[in-house]
């Protein structure tokens, strides 16, 4: 059984073998000549090429920015000058000068676009004594920023006063401003500025001279008013290179030497307040009521600081330094109407424009 079923397989083989010899190479008898399907094999199709595979460029997963902090301090000597006006030269005044260090922080949370900050400013001699603060809330290129400062000095005046009336006033100027921010950036990257417009509402007090005014007149008698405030809104527009980069943008932000570049124009509207003894002496001193005791206002001002800067960058700690001239210019006009005041009025119209300069110097990190 075994040698027949070895036999089988054999033949088998033996047949397959002649058979597939016979279809790689017929042989032809010699002689004779082949059939035509046979002289002729038909050539079998080409194969089509195989295309060059590509392989799909590597992308690098996306870096998630993370939770940065940043804080600095800095320093300013400067001092305030009274900007007069032909008008008003009956007053002088003796404002300290602002010798300040300021401490500042920020945190950005990238993935909710949310930004916070405070800004300090305190008295060099005393620490404890604070002179101004600041705080704004960012979320994605809007901003609120809301401020308030004082600053202490002494007013004398030279004109007619009234009786029991002091030519000499203390005070301490109190100022606040709250304001609304949008930022965007100018150029093309990697080199962008980044710019900003805003809507600001201030409150701002301190005593003023005032023009007493009737009818077609441009000039006349003046008087101390130590309660005069003004109200107002204001357009502005901005920049401020020294840090935003560097605490919110540190991809676009380069290290070495720059410019500390920073300022800020507004221009506004509002309304002024005449306290109420200034209309009452006006009317002991010169008989005449006061036509309006709030006036409109025009108000201007502009701040800025400019100056060298050098940063630094090492892994992720980035920091700056920078030091320049500081200057802050308020003009502030009522907007008193003396074609329509009747001659048995007055218009009182205050020009309190002050320059406020010196040098100042800052130190920031961002880690």
């Amino acid at each position: 059984m075994i040698a027949k079923f070895f036999a089988t397989v054999f033949y088998c083989l033996v047949l397959n073998s002649v058979a597939f010899a016979q279809e790689a190479a017929p042989i032809q008898p010699e002689g004779t000549s082949a059939p035509a399907a046979l002289a002729t094999p038909t050539p079998l199709p080409t194969p089509m090429p195989t295309p060059p595979v590509v392989e799909a460029p590597s992308v690098e997963p996306k870096k998630e920015k993370k939770t940065m902090a940043s804080a600095g301090i800095g320093f300013r000597n400067t001092h305030w000058s009274h900007l007069e006006e032909p008008s008003n030269t009956n007053v002088s005044y003796d404002i300290a000068d602002a010798k300040y260090t300021s401490v500042e922080g920020d945190i950005n949370i990238p993935f909710l676009k949310v930004k916070l900050g405070i800004n300090v400013q305190q008295d060099a001699s005393s620490l404890s004594n604070i002179r101004g603060f600041a705080g704004y809330l960012g979320i994605s290129r809007m901003s609120l920023v809301s401020e308030q400062g004082n600053f202490s000095g002494k007013a004398h005046f030279s004109g007619q006063i009234a009786p029991g009336e002091a030519r000499d006033v203390s005070f301490q100027q109190v100022y606040r401003n709250t304001e609304l921010d949008y930022t965007f950036f100018m150029g093309d990257e990697p080199v962008t500025i980044p710019v900003y417009l805003g809507l600001r509402y201030t409150e701002w007090n301190l005593p003023a001279e005032e023009a007493l005014l009737s009818t077609g007149q441009s000039s006349g008698p003046t008087i101390l008013d130590p309660d005069f405030q003004a109200k107002f809104y204001s357009l502005l527009a901005g920049m401020e290179n020294f840090k935003s980069r560097l605490a919110y943008d540190p991809e676009h932000w380069s290290p070495g030497w720059g410019v500390m570049a920073n300022w800020q124009i507004g221009l506004g509207l509002g309304t002024a307040k005449i306290g109420a003894a200034t209309a009452q002496n006006v009317l002991t001193i010169y008989k005449k009521p006061v036509s309006d005791t709030s006036p409109g206002v025009f108000t201007f001002y502009t701040v800025g600081q400019l100056g060298p800067s050098y940063g630094i960058r090492v892994g992720d700690f980035r920091a700056i330094v920078g030091i320049g001239y500081e200057w802050n210019v308020l003009m502030l006009i009522t907007t008193g109407n003396t074609d329509s005041t009747s001659t048995s009025q007055l218009d009182a119209v205050a020009y309190p424009n002050f320059l406020y300069q010196g040098v100042i110097g800052r130190f920031f990190a961002a880690f």
